[in-house]
């Protein structure tokens, strides 16, 4: 289901959840951030190390720092955005990032009302959407060619490596 408003088009999770509006979006400080303490992308930081993958460095932040959206951060009751869904989401990214030898825009990334997370890429003909369900699990994706209504892809599945590929045809 697509869904727009406030200059935004993006993927409805079967109709039920809505994707924060970056221009919405409430300012997020982490706590590791302020203290100089623990890195918010713990799990992430040798990869980060990796020279290719340092421009990932401000999208895995910004999806680290959703953690500290408290319960009800959408005025309507949307739970936190849980760990499971943070690493799901940067594994999507990484994955992505790697088979296409970087030739990939950085996506943007906005928490989803049901507690998962939307990923999108603007292409010059394409917009890629994937969804990560609450938990990091199921995958939606929705492909569409850029400007229209035209779904020239879509499905969900449990399994990562059947997204990639999935999406991954579109990217080539």
């Amino acid at each position: 289901m697509r869904v727009s408003g406030s200059g935004f088009e993006g993927h409805a999770q079967g109709g039920a959840a809505t994707c924060l509006l970056e221009k919405e979006a409430p300012t997020v400080v982490s706590s590791a951030s302020t203290t100089g303490s623990a890195s918010a992308n713990w799990v992430f930081d040798d990869i980060l190390e990796e020279e290719h993958l340092k421009r990932l460095r401000a999208v895995f932040d910004k999806i680290s720092a959703f953690r500290y959206l408290p319960h009800g951060w959408d005025s309507y009751g949307a739970p936190p955005i849980d760990h499971a869904t943070q690493i799901a989401a940067k594994k999507i990214i990484k994955l992505l990032w790697e088979s296409l030898s970087t030739s990939l825009p950085e996506p943007f990334a906005a928490p989803c009302s049901d507690g998962g997370l939307l990923l999108e890429w603007a292409l010059p003909t394409t917009e890629v959407s994937v969804t990560v369900g609450p938990g990091g699990i199921p995958f939606e994706y929705l492909i569409t060619r850029k400007g229209t209504d035209d779904i020239t892809d879509e499905g969900t599945t449990r399994d990562l490596v059947t997204l990639v590929r999935r999406v991954l045809i579109h990217f080539v």
